[in-house]
Parts: structure tokens; C-alpha cells; sequence
């Protein structure tokens, strides 16, 4: 199983809730439910048996009639998790809540939740990235180049090349990368959080720089200046590309 879905085992397991928001025709809908067991309705549809604890039953029906799709989301540790469904049927309980099949997701989105605010990499910005070590393999000719997607003070999201076989990170696991932030290389020890393999092979994945380790003071101000300086790069380019857009007279 990737750990994708470990994640969303991980949270049935413990019973997490999950916040659910739909529409049910011109009404928008939010509803919050606990993740109680995987299971199958009496047709034979694969979900998640989910307890409503909070949210409109009449407008959950109506949801169901219609089979209106719904986003589903729950936090899992560090890591804040996402996916399309929609309610397949309610079973009514005697004592408790009622019960609603959740439909099983294709696939899940995974999004680290930092102690800092994350700046994504624009396009006109390129900051060389490489995993120099893992715990739990060998880095392929010493070193791995990698794409920096994100930035943070205490974290980064990076997209591995297609390997075969492909990288497998446990959760927690130790990493090393090296990033060329202001022409000056930093070496930084971090935690493996999260990965989501892409359709074409390439796998995201989420560190945290490690809070055991600590970050020595030249390498986070050369963090902090990198963040603040993707800032300004984000606020050029959306000026100018309002500044681009033809004028509309009256």
C-alpha cells in the first residue's frame, strides 16, 4: 500500500474526523463526520464507514439522491490530507450516530502542515536542490538532483526524478539535501514527512527540516532571506502581469 492510503488507514484506525463539504443544489453543505472502518455497502461499493457528528441529515440525503460529489479532508499528523468522494448510502443506527459510506478515493492529495508559511517556486526562479543521503538507501551516484516545488524556514516540497525502482521513504525517516540558496550551498539534515507518487512516476515529497538537529544561524538566515526574496519575486510577477492586461474603456 503507498503511503498515500497508510495515512488514510492510519486515520480510520484512529477514529479522526473528517470535515466534508459539498453542495446540495444551490446550498452549500458542510458536514463532519468520524472515520470509523473501511466497508462495503449492501451493494458491493468499497468506502469508508464515516459517524455524523455534525451537519444537515435532510441535506445529506439530498446529497445522496443526487450522488453530489464531495471534499473530504483530515489532518494526520503533520500532514493535512484531501480527496474527491461522495456518499453512497446511510445506514441508520439505533444508538449513535447514523452511519454514511463515504466512497473509496482514486487517489489522495497530501499537504504538509508547516510551523511556517511556504512560498511556492515561481517559474522564473530555479534554486538547484540534491538528496546527498537516506537512511534506508543508497543515493544513486552519491547524490539525486531534485526539483524545489516549495520553501519554507522549516520545511520544503521536492519532486524526485522517475527511479526504478522507486524511492521509498519510511515515514520519519532521516534525509540529507543540499540546497544552493544565495550562490552559497546549505546542507541540511531533515525529516521525511510525506510522499505522493505523480501519474507519470516522479514522487513528491514533503521534509521537514530536522527540529532535533537545528538549523546553524548562516544557513536559516539564508532561509529566511530565500523566502523573503520568493516573496518579492511573486509580488513582481503578479504586477506585472496586471500591468500586462489590456485596459477596458467604458
Amino acid at each position: 500500500m503507498s503511503q498515500n492510503f497508510t495515512a488514510l488507514q492510519e486515520a480510520i484506525r484512529r477514529r479522526a474526523t473528517a470535515v466534508i463539504k459539498g453542495r446540495a443544489g444551490d446550498a452549500a453543505c458542510r458536514f463532519e463526520m468520524r472515520l470509523i472502518s473501511d466497508g462495503e455497502s449492501p451493494t458491493g461499493e468499497h468506502g469508508i464507514w464515516s459517524e455524523l457528528t455534525r451537519g444537515d441529515s435532510a441535506l445529506l440525503e439530498r446529497m445522496i439522491a443526487v450522488q453530489a460529489p464531495i471534499h473530504v479532508t483530515f489532518d494526520c499528523g503533520r500532514i493535512s490530507v484531501s480527496f474527491a468522494s461522495g456518499f453512497v448510502v446511510r445506514k441508520r443506527k439505533l444508538f449513535g450516530g447514523d452511519q454514511v459510506l463515504l466512497g473509496w478515493p482514486g487517489k489522495l492529495e497530501i499537504r504538509e502542515r508547516r510551523r511556517s508559511e511556504r512560498v511556492t517556486i515561481p517559474d522564473s526562479v530555479s534554486i538547484p536542490a540534491r538528496l546527498i543521503r537516506a537512511d534506508s538507501l543508497p543515493v544513486p551516484n552519491g547524490d539525486l538532483p531534485l526539483s524545489l516545488l516549495d520553501l519554507s524556514t522549516t520545511g520544503a516540497g521536492m519532486l524526485c526524478p522517475t527511479l526504478d525502482p522507486p524511492l521509498d521513504f519510511r515515514p520519519g525517516e532521516g534525509l540529507e539535501i543540499c540546497l544552493l540558496l544565495g550562490g552559497t550551498e546549505a546542507w541540511i539534515h531533515a525529516t521525511h514527512r510525506h510522499t505522493q507518487v505523480m501519474p507519470d512516476g516522479r514522487a513528491r515529497i514533503g521534509v521537514e527540516f530536522a527540529p532535533d538537529t537545528g538549523l546553524d544561524a548562516h544557513t536559516q538566515a539564508l532561509l529566511q532571506a530565500t523566502v523573503e526574496s520568493l516573496k518579492a519575486e511573486h509580488v513582481r510577477s503578479t504586477l506585472g502581469a496586471a500591468l500586462r492586461r489590456p485596459a477596458h474603456c467604458g
